[in-house]
């Protein structure tokens, strides 16, 4: 089986105490039942206190959100007592993540993380292939799976070389025409991408939409909405492009070959649109615009959105039942920036 992963996961190490949004705070962490045997059957104090901070779903969080074996330097006693090889598959896991085909596995790091987000901001994106044993390989139609691997080549080609203005536009109008040929039954690439004209982007009611999903973190909605209310002032975006460009090739990269199990592609790519201009508006918000403001602005968009199942599916409905998110919209969010 062939393991595909960017090159930058290679680099990805957890920074612990130094991380100023931890995971171990504000996130629900499930145990898995092999892991949460072992903890069950462990004696002394720390057996002891594994069985009072943890139920059959995982740990039992502390009254501020913390995990009970986070401490307040912010390190991971279970670690510092007996290793990392006692952590439960989540916590050893996050923020990797995978996607199975017969025949290939895709792994990644998710922009959730901070650590993970400025490799992904500061690296171009490099495909590296294992060969690994074979794991839980997924049954899938490997015709379309073959036709999408290109076409996210194609795609990712268009968003590294192009203005980002004329990258979004096009990627837009490639992933609706190669929506027809696969709803036809064409399994083929598209001759040319579909024209898309953009129009004014409603930025307060793309925020308003998304002010009213549930929020994993109390400090989002403020964030968002002081951006709201600054809709009507001009905004000039004056990062370097090429991180943007890299958080569009995440989200492709990410959710495009989804596309193989239901034949729908349209909305992840409009996720990976809109998400990067709603990111860059955010940016165009902050009064530094340096690095640390688009790490900010992408770890929390990609924590309130990728990593909410709920938020993310009424974000996915919304791309067809809401005009604001309709493909010129999209497209013309970057006229804001």
């Amino acid at each position: 089986m062939i393991y595909r992963y960017p090159s930058y996961c290679r680099s990805f190490k957890c920074i612990a105490d130094k991380c100023t949004d931890s995971c171990c705070i504000g996130w629900e962490i499930d145990i898995d039942p092999q892991t949460l045997a072992k903890y069950k059957a462990m004696d002394g104090a720390l057996g002891e206190k594994l069985r009072r901070c943890t139920d059959d779903s995982g740990f039992i969080l502390t009254p501020d959100e913390r995990c009970p074996f986070l401490d307040e330097r912010g390190l991971c006693e279970l670690i510092l007592s007996i290793g990392e090889d006692s952590l439960c598959r989540i916590c050893t896991e996050h923020p990797r993540y995978y996607e199975w085909f017969d025949g290939v596995k895709e792994g990644g790091i998710g922009l959730c993380c901070e650590a993970a987000a400025e490799l992904i901001l500061k690296n171009d994106h490099i495909l590296c292939c294992d060969d690994i044993p074979e794991d839980d390989g997924a049954e899938c139609d490997n015709e379309l799976f073959e036709l999408l691997c290109k076409a996210r080549e194609d795609i990712t080609a268009h968003i590294m070389r192009d203005e980002l203005p004329a990258a979004m536009r096009y990627v837009l109008g490639y992933a609706e025409a190669l929506q027809d040929n696969i709803d036809s039954g064409e399994y083929v690439l598209p001759d040319k991408a579909y024209d898309i004209i953009p129009e004014p982007a409603d930025i307060k009611a793309m925020i308003d939409f998304l002010s009213k999903l549930e929020a994993a973190d109390s400090r989002w909605i403020p964030y968002i909405s002081d951006c709201a209310l600054r809709a009507s002032e001009k905004h000039v975006y004056s990062g370097d492009d090429i991180y943007l460009k890299r958080i569009a090739v995440y989200f492709v990269y990410r959710y495009f070959l989804k596309g193989v199990s239901d034949g729908e592609i349209l909305s992840k790519v409009r996720l990976a649109v809109i998400s990067t201009g709603i990111i860059g508006y955010l940016v165009s918000c902050s009064k530094t615009q340096e690095f640390c403001d688009i790490l900010h602005a992408a770890k929390s968009y990609s924590k309130e959105i990728e990593y909410s199942s709920e938020n993310l599916e009424a974000l996915y409905d919304a791309f067809y039942d809401m005009d604001i998110f309709g493909a010129s919209a999209a497209a013309g969010l970057f006229d804001l920036l």
